[in-house]
């Protein structure tokens, strides 16, 4: 998800902007959670306006916005065919800009007409096909040939019925093989079918006079921007929560299973955990009574979560042990704080012959992070210093502005960390003001592809100062913008926006935009994948550079820089020999996902938790998880180790 910074009421223009669509505003009850397309007028128009590119809604955004709702409709492009796709998609300037001006005045007959259109001849087409896959179980059960999946290309549609209904297969297929590296394979294959029909019965519950509004509006924001997004009430719910420091319920990790969620982690010392009945691969079967079967996994977690203090009884199916007969058992349990910090921020000691090196994993930039950072720094080095630090920024998709800001402030005495710059032009740095350093000693910073957003900002930032020593496979991500968010419920409307509104660029004045940051020492880890990055996407704004704050007289600077310029070669030289004998890196060279995990303890982060990052739901881009994480190794992460084992102690 594209991280923000916070901004709630920060901007006078929010006020403005509340006041503009007062007469088109009128209360939202719960029965009515949705907009009309009056305030979708009212909205577009401001949005266009404060957007970071001030974009108009000339026939190249109109385009976009055709092609951004077509993927709403089909985001798996497993319902149309190619040719009906252009069809949509070749709009002749004159129709282009009629439906602007339709727009513009609130007209979404268009869209409205579309979904219509989409529901009754293009999805209902495939009913018979999707009800027959029950019995293809052994065709759903048969392993994906990397070519066919290499075959097709992000933003193509099939050309043929064959090849649409064959990519739907191959869904199924990977989910099942997903689903059955933790449950029997029978339970697989029917949560496999499972997921992909609530996909399709989500689509199929799309009410065109009632729903347009709000599916018109999600594609319009993405058109404006990769980043930009409109959410409705349960989804903004998600991000607040997934955002925070500490939640409410009974602290266990859950994942999907067919009779509602299985248990992957209990967390110590909290209800679940105190009450002594759950186990790893437990299964959550209800709620209160309430049956969970074939219920989301977010929606699963909804219903754990509540007011600290309250009662929630928890149905468990226990896990069978040596051929037992599993059991069923009610918990009855009290709901109680849970701070993230032990499952957001984990910490380790690697013994080496230059001391204890450190491990600091984050999965993102939430509210409060630096702060736990800064006090599992301490526990790590309470025993005795550290030689060294690994800060573990791995598939970290970013977070709060000002957290970045602070992060980096721990490792440097005081200077400027990132600029922003808006609409205006006008560039506005921002600095560490705090001249205490947390961890003065060696700083190894672990990136891939998939470290995006803050984790750019921090990685960049320290490596133009010279304080870190960047390590990894690929380049970063290369998003570059900053989001505010706009919570609509202040106007009386559900949902919030996420607008983009601000481009950032670190230390040295460069954008990571598009381009990313780059490690100063490349290991093996998974192919870089061009799709996935920033330059791929749709809309992806322009890099740009700016005048850097930052100067050879800044005491950090001097102090770090011109040490690692003359040793930097020689770390990589003993980084390629150590990787070159390093047999646990030969899980790179077949790239099979089933055996790549690069990430913090070589796993995807957590698929949910009573809230949870991604709102409980799961990450597509990481590989499965297996069945016993002890058996993974993280070669890349043992070699940041070592290279920092390797960095001198500066006084």
């Amino acid at each position: 998800m594209p991280r923000v910074r916070p901004a709630f009421l920060r901007f006078a223009w929010l006020l403005l902007f509340a006041l503009a669509l007062a007469p088109a505003v009128r209360p939202v009850c719960a029965e009515e959670d949705a907009l009309n397309a009056e305030q979708v007028r009212e909205l577009t128009q401001y949005l266009l306006h404060q957007h970071l590119c001030q974009h108009t809604l000339d026939q190249t955004f109109m385009k976009r916005l055709i092609k951004e709702f077509l993927k709403r409709l089909d985001p798996s492009r497993t319902v149309y065919l190619q040719s009906e796709a252009d069809d949509k998609l070749k709009q002749t300037p004159e129709e282009l800009d009629k439906l602007a001006k339709n727009i513009e005045e609130g007209d979404l007959s268009y869209f409205s007409n579309w979904i219509k259109e989409y529901k009754t001849k293009y999805l209902s087409r495939d009913d018979e096909y999707f009800a027959g896959l029950k019995n293809r179980k052994a065709d759903v059960g048969v392993k994906i040939a990397k070519d066919e999946i290499e075959k097709i290309k992000p933003d193509s549609y099939p050309t043929t019925d064959d090849e649409r209904r064959k990519r739907t297969l191959l869904l199924a297929r990977s989910n099942y093989e997903f689903y059955k590296s933790y449950q029997p394979e029978e339970d697989a294959f029917k949560l496999a079918l499972q997921t992909l029909a609530r996909l399709r019965e989500q689509k199929n519950k799309i009410d065109a006079d009632k729903d347009t509004p709000k599916e018109f509006m999600k594609a319009f924001t993405s058109a404006l921007d990769p980043h930009s997004e409109y959410m409705d009430t349960e989804e903004f719910d998600d991000f607040k929560t997934s955002m925070q420091r500490e939640f409410s319920g009974i602290g266990v990790q859950i994942r999907a299973c067919l009779l509602g969620a299985q248990v992957v982690d209990v967390i110590k010392d909290k209800p679940a955990f105190q009450s002594g009945k759950f186990t790893v691969d437990d299964q959550i079967i209800a709620v209160d009574g309430f049956s969970l079967a074939g219920l989301p996994l977010d929606q699963v977690v909804r219903r754990i979560k509540g007011d600290q203090g309250t009662k929630v009884k928890i149905s468990l199916k226990k896990a069978a042990k040596d051929g037992e007969e599993p059991k069923m058992i009610d918990v009855e349990l009290v709901r109680a704080k849970i701070e993230l910090a032990d499952i957001k921020v984990p910490g380790k000691l690697f013994p080496t012959p230059s001391g204890n090196v450190g491990y600091i994993a984050m999965e993102n930039f939430y509210d409060g992070v630096s702060g736990d950072v800064t006090d599992r720094i301490k526990e790590l080095s309470k025993a005795e210093p550290l030689a060294g630090l690994i800060l573990d920024l791995r598939n970290n998709g970013g977070g709060y502005l000002e957290e970045a800001i602070k992060l980096a402030g721990l490792f440097i005495t005081k200077g400027p960390i990132v600029a922003e710059r808006g609409r205006n032009k006008k560039v506005v740095w921002r600095s560490d003001p705090d001249p205490k350093v947390v961890f003065a000693g060696p700083l190894v910073v672990l990136v891939n592809q998939f470290s995006a957003s803050a984790s750019e900002i921090v990685s960049g930032s320290l490596k133009d100062y010279g304080r870190a020593v960047l390590v990894g496979p690929t380049q970063t991500h290369g998003k570059g913008t900053v989001q505010t968010i706009v919570d609509l419920g202040i106007i009386h409307l559900p949902g919030a926006m996420r607008l983009t509104v601000q481009q950032y660029f670190i230390a040295g004045g460069d954008s990571t935009q598009n381009q990313g940051v780059q490690p100063d020492i490349k290991i093996p880890g998974r192919k870089l994948v061009e799709d996935f990055l920033e330059k791929a996407q749709d809309g992806a704004l322009p890099s740009s550079k700016v005048e850097p704050l930052l100067d050879e007289n800044q005491p950090d600077f001097k102090r770090y820089f011109a040490w690692k310029e003359q040793n930097l070669e020689a770390l990589r030289t003993k980084s390629a020999k150590r990787v070159e004998t390093n047999k646990d890196f030969d899980l790179y060279k077949d790239q099979d996902p089933d055996k790549v995990a690069d990430g913090p303890d070589a796993e995807p982060p957590p698929k949910g938790v009573d809230n949870p990052e991604n709102g409980g739901k799961n990450v597509t881009d990481n590989p499965a998880k297996p069945k016993d994480k002890k058996d993974l190794k993280d070669p890349q992460r043992d070699e940041a180790g070592w290279t920092t084992a390797s960095v001198e102690r500066r006084a």
